[in-house]
């Protein structure tokens, strides 16, 4: 008889389990409540699944009120409070409300004359405030199964706009005070959420494709990009869009019109 083939990772057993994983992944990502009933009993995000009431009690000490008692007069089970800790986080809740002050006061101190420039520069500083706060992170890590959860996605919802008002207040100052406006169609809120949806996007490049090797090392990529750095070709993009999204020539044409006529000028031109 043939001995039985050691057990590998890459064997039908395995691809089993592998399979069973690649479902309940699925599973938590999907949108559609159309699951099997084997996969609906997925709790809280398991992102946040590390956390135990044993590490929190710890680590809140001696402080007044901390004891395991007063824990459990005010939560039952630990989904509760996972719950409140994940809605207390995304909102800062812990953080000085004007934390955002020394970016958004520099929206107010924007020049005309070397705008591109300084809005390069101050992209540039958000993308390096969001990466140097952990917190930044959290929405990535539990954003993809947050619908699951309707009482941490509403409790989300409800606080988006008062987080993001310092910002959205400061693009209407320095519209009015540069005589400057959107395109139609764009508002400073849709223009700032545009704008976190990209430090959303660049904050997770930044962890799966950091700046070595370079983005030149690929040679299908060509041109100045080659040499930006992260932060670099975050700040390119946050100029680009923002130039996209203004009406620097007063025509009042929308964003795909403007488009549509420069690329036509250029291609009479060329011809």
């Amino acid at each position: 008889m043939s001995p039985r083939p050691a057990a590998s990772r890459t064997d039908a057993s395995a691809r089993t389990f592998l399979d069973s994983a690649a479902a309940l992944i699925d599973a938590a990502m999907t949108d559609s409540e159309n699951v099997p009933p084997r996969l609906r009993a997925i709790k809280f995000p398991a992102s946040l699944e590390w956390i135990r009431i044993e590490d929190v009690l710890r680590l809140a000490g001696q402080a007044p009120g901390a004891s395991k008692k007063a824990f459990r007069q005010r939560w039952e089970t630990r989904d509760e409070f996972i719950t409140d800790a994940a809605v207390y986080a995304l909102q800062f809740a812990d953080r000085p409300s004007d934390e955002y002050r020394p970016l958004t006061d520099r929206l107010a101190g924007l020049e005309q004359t070397r705008l591109g420039d300084e809005v390069a520069s101050l992209a540039g500083d958000l993308l390096r405030y969001a990466e140097s706060s952990p917190r930044s992170y959290l929405m990535l890590h539990i954003g993809s199964v947050l619908h699951r959860h309707p009482t941490l996605q509403q409790a989300f919802a409800a606080n988006w706009r008062t987080l993001r008002q310092p910002f959205v207040a400061g693009y209407v100052a320095v519209l009015d005070r540069l005589s400057l406006t959107l395109r139609p169609g764009w508002t400073p809120a849709s223009f700032d959420r545009a704008l976190h949806a990209m430090v959303d996007g660049f904050l997770l490049q930044g962890r799966i494709h950091p700046d070595a090797p370079q983005l030149g090392t690929d040679e299908t990529v060509t041109g100045a990009a080659d040499t930006w750095s992260h932060v670099s070709l975050f700040a390119e993009t946050v100029v680009a869009f923002t130039l996209g999204a203004l009406d620097t020539e007063g025509g009042g044409l929308d964003a795909r019109a403007a488009l549509s006529l420069r690329a036509a000028a250029a291609s009479g031109q060329a011809s």
